[in-house]
């Protein structure tokens, strides 16, 4: 059994609410949200580099602790999650589908892939990893780079077409449940990134247009799939974060590179074939990685003042504390 440094997460057992946190707890749910609907980005990874993964976890895993304050902990997390998710899904379809915007809409979800990465080694106890963990890593990388590529090549070569007709049937609530059962692991597993998945079988933007135009033939098998992927394997893969932290970060990380290195053969030719188009690119990965980072840096600059708060409150003048 691995045991990995814990890491400093927000805290649900005993916190102090106000309206600015509830408010920013909003907006690190919308950019969740964001992440999970974006391909190649992990609404986990993003809730791994917040600092809420672990209590969401546990939640996950033991419904019934400290409910109630999980319950108000984790509501602006849902509200900002559902708005970034639904109110995107759109637009980023539209984005998607766009030949003069993909480029740099892509260009943006590689910086945001990137930013997070150092998030999870950090959270995966990095420091401390043996060469077994870089094997892993490694492994990782190239089953993941292998296996969206079979895809990609059984998509474009052999002709699979997953996408279903228009409309309730059979065939279409068992894709879009089974596609919402995906799509779930990205935020029970920190990097992993199913809408990359489902873009490469041909899912991803009929997907998000059905989501976007609140298409309940899409919708309900997709949220039912999502959650019985919750209730289902939450606490199978908490136990193994538990018990093999440093090994399973190791294999996220690889799977977040193995999609990561494929992400640029999904940009049209024409992105880098002038200097201006090249710029905006660049451009594009900068702020990916920069809103990420920030958003990071936030949290650090938060749990710092909490910190220095705690050590210079009453209860740290020497007396012991029952």
């Amino acid at each position: 059994m691995e045991n990995s440094k814990a890491v400093k997460t927000e805290s649900v057992s005993s916190f102090k609410d106000s309206p600015g946190k509830w408010i920013f707890r909003v907006v690190k749910g919308a950019l969740i949200g964001t992440g999970a609907i974006l391909p190649g980005v992990s609404g986990g990874a993003l809730c791994a580099a917040f600092g809420i993964y672990r209590p969401m976890m546990d939640f996950f895993a033991h419904p019934t602790k400290n409910f109630k304050n999980n319950v108000r902990f984790f509501v602006p997390f849902l509200i900002g999650t559902a708005l970034g998710f639904v109110g995107l899904a759109k637009l980023v379809a539209l984005l998607m589908g766009n030949e003069n915007t993909v480029g740099p809409v892509m260009a943006f979800f590689i910086g945001c892939i990137i930013a997070t990465i150092p998030s999870l080694h950090k959270e995966g106890d990095g420091k401390n990893w043996k060469a077994g963990h870089w094997i892993a890593l490694v492994i990782s990388t190239a089953v993941t780079a292998a296996a969206l590529l079979g895809l990609d090549y059984a998509s474009t070569h052999v002709g699979l077409n997953l996408v279903p007709p228009a409309g309730f049937s059979t065939v279409s609530f068992i894709t879009w449940l089974i596609s919402g059962t995906v799509f779930a692991l990205g935020a029970i597993v920190p990097g992993m990134s199913p809408s990359s998945l489902l873009m490469y079988v041909g899912l991803y933007e009929p997907m998000t247009k059905g989501l976007g135009d609140l298409d309940m033939s899409i919708v309900i098998p997709f949220i039912v799939g999502a959650v019985l992927c919750i209730v289902l394997f939450s606490k199978l893969i908490s136990w193994m974060f538990e018990k093999s932290c440093r090994t399973m970060f190791s294999i996220v990380i690889g799977i977040v590179l193995g999609s990561t290195l494929l992400l640029p053969t999904k940009m049209p030719a024409e992105t880098f074939q002038s200097g201006a188009s090249i710029f905006i690119v660049v451009g594009c990965f900068a702020a990916g990685a920069l809103a990420v980072w920030l958003l990071s840096f936030l949290d650090k600059a938060k749990e710092a003042a909490k910190n220095e708060s705690e050590s210079d409150s009453p209860t740290n003048d020497g007396k012991a504390e029952e």
